[in-house]
Order: C-alpha cells, then sequence, then structure tokens
C-alpha cells in the first residue's frame, strides 16, 4: 500500500502521491510508478493505491465516459468496484490484500461551484481526522467527503511531529511533508505484507489555471531489486531539512 495525500481549499486542490512499486512480500523495489491520475478535461484528479496499476486501468476504461466532475462522483464507485472485480477474477493475485484498492478525487464541481475532494476504499477503512481523536470506520464501496486534509495512510504523531507535519498549514509543504513521514513509517500490516513508501514525491495540483504535476524530491536510494528501507536518504527534501534550521536557530 503506498501513499496519497489530499489538501482543500478554496480555490485549489493539492495532491501529492509517492512513487515507488514493491512485491509485498520481500518488499524488493519493482519499479517506479505514479499514483496520481489527470484529468484536466473534467477538470480533476485522481489518486489510487492498492492494487498495482488500478489508475491505468481507471483512465483506459473510462476514457471518454465523463463531461464533468459531476459526473464523475455519480459514476466512479461502480467502476472501481468493477476494476476491482475483475483483477480478482482474471490477475490470479497471490493474496487478496494485493487487490485492496483506496481512490481520492479531487475536482471542480459547476453543480455546487466549488472545489471538492472526495474518498473511496474498497475494505472498511479506519479514518482520523487530523486535530481529531476519534476513529471512525468508513464501510466499503463509500463515498466520503474531505475536508481539509486527508492521507490513506496515517503516519505516527511522533514522526508527523519530528518531520514537521503536524502544524503545517500551507497545502504544498504539507504535502511534502506528509508523505515523507509516510515513508519514515513504512511497516508490514497484519498479513505481513509490506506497506511500502518511496521512490519520490509527485506533487499535483488543480485551480483556476488548471492542471499541473511535477517532482519535488526523490529518493534515488530506493534501488529496484533491493527492499525499501526508509533510513536511506534524506528523511526530507534539503530545501525543508534548511527551512527547519532556519525556524530552530531563529
Amino acid at each position: 500500500m503506498s501513499m496519497v495525500f489530499v489538501g482543500v481549499d478554496p480555490g485549489v486542490i493539492v495532491f501529492a502521491g509517492d512513487g515507488v512499486a514493491t512485491e509485498p512480500v520481500s518488499g524488493n523495489v519493482v519499479g517506479l510508478v505514479s499514483k496520481l491520475v489527470l484529468m484536466p478535461e473534467l477538470p480533476c484528479i485522481l489518486g489510487f493505491t492498492g492494487m498495482a496499476g488500478a489508475g491505468r486501468f481507471f483512465a483506459y476504461a473510462t476514457e471518454g465516459k465523463y463531461v464533468d466532475f459531476d459526473s464523475l462522483l455519480e459514476g466512479v464507485v461502480d467502476d472501481c468496484r468493477e476494476i476491482h472485480e475483475r483483477a480478482l477474477e482474471e490477475l490470479n493475485l497471490p493474496h487478496a490484500s494485493y487487490a485492496k484498492m483506496c481512490i481520492a478525487l479531487g475536482g471542480w464541481s459547476d453543480l455546487r461551484q466549488q472545489y471538492e475532494a472526495y474518498r473511496c476504499m474498497s475494505y472498511p477503512k479506519e479514518s482520523l481526522v487530523p486535530g481529531e481523536t476519534e476513529v471512525t470506520i468508513i464501510p466499503p464501496w463509500t463515498l466520503s467527503r474531505i475536508e481539509f486534509m486527508w492521507a490513506s495512510s496515517a503516519p505516527t504523531t511522533a514522526t508527523m511531529a519530528r518531520l514537521g507535519a503536524n502544524d503545517c498549514d500551507d497545502l504544498l509543504e504539507a504535502a511534502v511533508r506528509w508523505i515523507c513521514a509516510g515513508r519514515q513509517d513504512c511497516g508490514r500490516d497484519e498479513n505481513g505484507l509490506l506497506a511500502a513508501i518511496g521512490g519520490y514525491v509527485q506533487i499535483a495540483i488543480l485551480d483556476d489555471n488548471g492542471v499541473r504535476s511535477w517532482i519535488p524530491h526523490r529518493w534515488p536510494e530506493d534501488e529496484i531489486g533491493r527492499p525499501l528501507d526508509p533510513t536511506r536518504g534524506f528523511q526530507l527534501p534539503q530545501w525543508l531539512e534548511r527551512a527547519d534550521e532556519g525556524v530552530i536557530g531563529a
């Protein structure tokens, strides 16, 4: 399971994702792959974690189907459920957890004249809103609204604090810090499969100027054929580490 971050403000939506693919049992890196899908024609951004290639499957299966973000909201759950079911039937996955699917989508709603973001999972998911303490369980295939900031995987509070993510209100900076914190907390799930986050940090933005994406940080230490090790490489991009040193030294 990789990591996708979503931040929503009245005038912008910010997505971030890591860029590594691993073999979940061995933890070996098998490639670099984007977890984000840009659909400027709607306009919207989607983020996928879990099942390998889910974003590309979705883009191929729904090409030309939707005319705007509002129509996407009406059909995305059924489309993702169908993709998930076909994967279980056709891909001969060695473990059901390989086909877990988490989808985040954000775009401009013409009906409501605002930027909106939502999430949906193929499995029951614990949810904790930043700043709150109560954990809720979201049922599978439930489209839930994202308010302000959310991530598909939650780094520990200690790691978030150490990497300066807890009190960061700037969405772009928070996006980078959250993904970096996720890499530091890589570990195995209840089935013994590695939840790997790494490779690079990819940012995607949707605002009144359109959709755009770039990679502000890479971890070349996450080498293909070797297990992902979060102790290798910088915890944060050096430009953020320098900024933190400036604050501490002020």
